[in-house]
């Protein structure tokens, strides 16, 4: 069975002072679906059920808030980073339908 509870980490592009860790702890325990909420200067992390909410919207709910995180891809290594581009790019051209030969125009 898979594990309902899921720890999320995002680092701010710039610290944030005590009044900001207070206003945000008190609006995402707000969020249904929040267990916990742990935040210092330049990291917080958020423990939630998978079921109810997703890292994504925890992101955005942030975001939203006026708080600027920083990038994901900042922490992936350049192996890492190649794919990223690589899967956008192919994204980009084939879209997000399974590839299948006679979709592929030939030339």
């Amino acid at each position: 069975m898979e594990n309902i509870n899921k720890t999320a980490e995002f680092r701010f592009q710039n610290n944030i002072s005590d009044t900001d860790m207070e206003y945000l702890r008190t609006e995402l325990l707000k969020l249904e679906g929040i267990e916990s909420v742990n935040i210092n200067t330049d990291l917080i992390e958020v423990q939630y059920l998978t079921y109810k909410l997703a890292a994504n919207a925890i992101k955005e709910t942030i975001c939203s808030l006026g708080y600027d995180l920083k990038s994901s891809d900042e922490k992936k290594g350049i192996l890492q980073k190649f794919i990223t581009r690589l899967s956008n790019s192919n994204k980009k051209v084939y879209g997000n339908k399974r590839l299948d030969c006679c979709d592929i125009k030939r030339e």
